[in-house]
């Protein structure tokens, strides 16, 4: 009487490979997805949503509402303190409201997913370097 057989070499190899293939991909997605549900405000960032129209107005062209900040750069090398005007844009609003401040420092736009709002943040890889992220709306920069 024989017993169970073991599949062949073959196939446990590409049985395998394949569960190899499918933590390598399946991994990183359940990790992002865990990290988005847990820290939102990390993948919020959507400057790639305002675009300049023909008449110079920037828009926000997204499919959803995002918060823009219009800001001047100041003489602090904290980029937080740099004098900024935010407003809510919905899908193809135009930032209206620039406001009277110094415009000594070039002008710059950031934006993030509603309801965050625009901040600066240091690098990840090098802390010296400032980048915009977003920040939950009722914490202080």
């Amino acid at each position: 009487m024989a017993g169970p057989q073991s599949p062949p070499a073959s196939r446990r190899k590409l049985r395998t490979l394949l569960v190899v293939v499918a933590l390598f991909i399946g991994l990183p997605l359940l990790v992002t997805a865990i990290n988005r549900a847990i820290q939102p405000q990390r993948h919020a960032e959507s400057a790639r949503c305002l675009e300049r129209d023909a008449g110079g107005s920037m828009l926000n062209r997204c499919d959803y509402p995002i918060v823009a900040a219009y800001c001047h750069r100041g003489e602090s090398q904290d980029r937080n303190e740099d004098p900024c005007e935010i407003q809510s844009l919905v899908p193809g609003q135009a930032f209206t409201d620039y406001p009277a401040i110094s415009s000594t420092g070039a002008p710059y736009f950031a934006a993030c997913k509603a309801p965050f709002i625009p901040k600066w943040a240091e690098s990840l890889s090098n802390a010296a370097i400032q980048r915009p992220r977003c920040r939950q709306p009722d914490r202080a920069p």
